[in-house]
């Protein structure tokens, strides 16, 4: 292998132009959910050697690539779902018959990791790992056990790549920040809003306790709602889905103020770098979305996540971040009595961090891909 190999990289560089029209494409472009591309910048900015990305369905030149490249990357996520049929991504991998550098993946079901049943399409996806990776980067131990009964035995736990952004955090002064934002009365807080299909009374608390403070909801998915926050207020599809989020959450107020918190109060990126940077300016980021609250922790700010589903539970057990419960969220009368709930244990947060960055880099020089992980 070169000593300085070019990495093909699956997705983007952390950043999508917002000059392509329109929403949709630049959400499918992130995988419908901007979380993806906290990820993928972090992959992307510990590649040493030279890179080019690839996003599937786009114009890319496969052959040229095919040609140009020494090395596959995928910075993973929860593609192991049994909804999902992955042969368009095992097909990629056996055209470019290249090495393959894999970490971040994971399983998204309901089910317990016991009962996933995955596709044909997504079995030979496993199965091209199988002959291209040396190792498998996964995000847990769930992932490593629905891949055990698929035959791999090389599942290494990494948990998400984004977990090594910022070489100065750490478990003593996240605890810090969290502590200090149990005591405030005036918090900067980013809300992540969620999707709707579970958990509706936790969505509805959740927005209620942050209310009472500076807060912004910060996108991550949901077309309907970044054709609002973009100005637009002639589709019907989007005005039929807000009015039916409106009825769900809070009934109790009138449309108008419900849309306003949309126009006046809502954020979302598509760049990795400025959503980062701009967690300089928050106090706190918290909801049932993990990777909001990565974006919030390694940006600077404290976070804590609210364990909604299976996959959240990997990764948060994985990588020891702060966080609730549903319960928890049920049971608090304000946001600072929720904080006072929060799990974290700031010596394993830097102890799991560490491991889990020493088993990235080994799986990336077993690949042959030079990196850079500012952790020790």
């Amino acid at each position: 292998m070169k000593s300085n190999p070019v990495v093909g990289i699956l997705g983007t560089n952390g950043s999508i132009s917002r000059a392509l029209p329109p929403i949709g494409r630049s959400l499918e472009m992130a995988g419908w959910n901007t979380g993806n591309l906290i990820y993928q910048f972090a992959a992307h900015n510990y590649v040493t050697s030279p890179k080019v990305t690839i996003t599937l369905g786009s114009s890319n030149e496969f052959e040229k690539i095919r040609n140009s490249i020494d090395i596959l990357h995928i910075p993973a996520a929860n593609q192991l779902n049994p909804k999902f049929d992955l042969r368009s991504w095992a097909q990629l991998i056996e055209y470019m018959d290249k090495p393959l550098f894999i970490a971040g993946l994971g399983i998204q079901c309901d089910l317990s990791d016991e009962e996933i049943v995955l596709s044909e399409g997504t079995i030979a996806f496993i199965n091209a790992l199988k002959r291209y990776a040396p190792k498998i980067g996964v995000r847990g131990a769930s992932t490593a056990s629905v891949l055990k009964r698929y035959g791999v035995d090389t599942a290494v736990i990494t948990g998400c790549p984004s977990n090594f952004l910022n070489p100065k955090v750490n478990g003593v002064s996240l605890a810090a920040q969290i502590a200090k934002a149990k005591a405030s009365s005036s918090l900067r807080v980013d809300y992540f809003p969620g999707t709707m299909s579970h958990h509706l009374d936790i969505e509805t608390k959740l927005r209620a306790l942050v209310a009472k403070h500076d807060f912004r909801y910060v996108l991550q998915t949901n077309e309907h709602l970044f054709k609002y926050v973009d100005g637009v207020r002639d589709d019907p599809e989007m005005s039929h889905y807000i009015n039916w989020e409106h009825m769900k959450l809070t009934p109790e107020i009138s449309r108008k103020d419900y849309e306003s918190i949309y126009a006046e109060r809502t954020d979302y990126y598509f760049s990795a770098p400025g959503w980062l940077d701009s967690m300089l300016r928050r106090d706190l980021g918290i909801g049932m979305r993990m990777h909001g609250v990565v974006a919030s922790i390694q940006g600077g700010a404290a976070g804590a996540c609210v364990v909604a589903d299976g996959r959240i539970q990997e990764l948060v057990n994985t990588m020891g971040y702060p966080s609730l419960s549903l319960d928890d969220a049920r049971n608090a009368s304000s946001l600072n009595e929720l904080l006072g709930a929060v799990s974290f244990d700031p010596i394993q947060f830097d102890e799991k961090r560490r491991n889990l960055a020493n088993s990235y880099r080994g799986i990336a020089r077993e690949s042959g891909v030079p990196i850079n992980v500012g952790i020790v």
